[in-house]
Order: structure tokens, then C-alpha cells, then sequence
């Protein structure tokens, strides 16, 4: 099983959960800056303040998900993945806002979603807007903060800096180049899975530089032998 996030920067996002099957595997996918679906594409649960881009929740090769109830907005889609051992799979795509900073989002979002969330396993997946780098702008919760908060509340660590041994802020890898530019990295793209699925993780991989050049984000996955 295969678990990811990209940001595809525009476009459709079966047409870019079906390049990340083929070239990953089958699996769930979270999808940001993503257009509408047609009515015909209505299975695909999305989420967003304008039809040209919001946050999807796309399945593939078997995979079946239900979308959960909630106070759904343009910065969280939370979905249940059915099967032997169901999970939930939360997309998110931190925006921020007046006042309110991007790990802040994050945190007031799993929260809002305390009920649903509690006693189950959940994945987060998504662009998350956040870097400890960025501590210096925001003293009231960090980063770093922020990925504690996540591990207390709900047993999560971001696959990434798991596998890695790699502490938030010290990335060896950039998910993200401004302006589409190499020479500005960063490291925004987070899969978070519960501490306890570690050991059935057999792949954590950040798309290349070059291959998906198509978006200013790379694509982040994680893929999960049993559970």
C-alpha cells in the first residue's frame, strides 16, 4: 500500500493520482491545488474555497474510501480507507490566515476533528505550508511544536524524519523549490502515520528535481508492507 501528498500546482487529481500509481503503486493519495472534479468524477472527494483549486482524496487499484463527516473546509479532507484494518486518511492543505499561522491551522483542524479521529488509527498526508526554519517568525507554536503536538495527541510521526533519522528543520531532501527554482528548497510535504506502523514501512521517497517538474512541490510517499 502506497500513501502520499502532492501538491500538483494545477490540474486534475485523478489524472495526477493515476502518474503517481503508475510510477509508485496503487494506493490513497492526497491531492492539493487540484480543480473541481466533473460530476462524472463525484467518487473523488474534494474540498475548496474555488472551483480551480482545492484539496482531493483519490484512490486507486482496489482501495475504497468513504469521506467522514466533519467540518470540512479548503484545508482538511478527511476520508476512512476500508479494509481488513480500516484507517483514517486526513488530507490537508494548510492555508493559514489572518492571525492564524500554518502549523496553527494544522493543529485547529485535528482538533476540530477530536471525535472522529479518537481511538483509530490516522494517517495525515499533505502540504502543510511549515518548516521549523520558519520558528523565527512565529514563537507561539513552531514547527517542531507542532509535530509534537501531533505525536501526543494522536501517535503520529511523519514517515519522512522516521526512516531518516531526521530531525524537523535539518531535511536532507526539499519538497517544495520556490518559484520553481532549485537554489530555493524547502521541506513542507508531510506523511504522517501512526508511530506504530514503523516497522511495516518498506519505501519513504521524495519525487526528483527533474521528473516532476510539473509542480513547484515534489511528490512525498510512503509505502506500507502490512498493517
Amino acid at each position: 500500500m502506497i500513501l502520499g501528498t502532492w501538491n500538483i500546482r494545477a490540474g486534475d487529481a485523478r489524472a495526477h493520482a493515476e502518474r503517481l500509481r503508475k510510477h509508485y503503486g496503487a494506493g490513497v493519495f492526497a491531492i492539493q491545488e487540484c480543480r473541481q472534479p466533473p460530476p462524472l468524477d463525484m467518487d473523488i472527494p474534494w474540498a475548496g474555497a474555488i472551483p480551480s483549486k482545492g484539496l482531493a482524496v483519490v484512490c486507486s487499484d482496489g482501495f475504497e474510501i468513504a469521506a467522514l463527516p466533519g467540518p470540512h473546509s479548503h484545508d482538511d479532507l478527511p476520508v476512512r480507507v476500508l479494509g481488513p484494518r480500516p484507517f483514517t486518511f486526513m488530507g490537508l492543505w494548510s492555508h493559514g490566515s489572518l492571525g492564524v499561522t500554518y502549523p496553527e491551522c494544522v493543529r485547529n483542524t485535528v482538533r476540530a476533528y477530536r471525535e472522529v479521529l479518537r481511538d483509530q488509527d490516522v494517517v495525515l498526508a499533505g502540504d502543510l505550508n511549515s518548516n521549523q526554519e520558519f520558528a523565527h517568525l512565529n514563537r507561539r507554536l513552531t514547527h517542531a511544536d507542532l509535530v509534537q503536538w501531533l505525536h501526543e495527541s494522536l501517535g503520529v510521526v511523519s514517515a519522512w524524519h522516521a526512516v531518516r533519522s531526521e530531525a524537523p528543520g535539518q531535511e536532507s531532501t526539499p519538497t517544495y523549490y520556490h518559484r520553481g527554482k532549485q537554489k530555493a528548497p524547502f521541506h513542507l510535504d508531510y506523511v504522517f502515520v501512526p508511530e506504530h506502523w514503523l516497522p511495516s514501512i518498506t519505501r519513504v521517497e521524495i519525487g526528483s528535481f527533474d521528473e516532476w517538474s510539473s509542480s513547484d512541490h515534489r511528490p512525498v510517499i510512503v509505502e506500507i508492507q502490512a498493517i
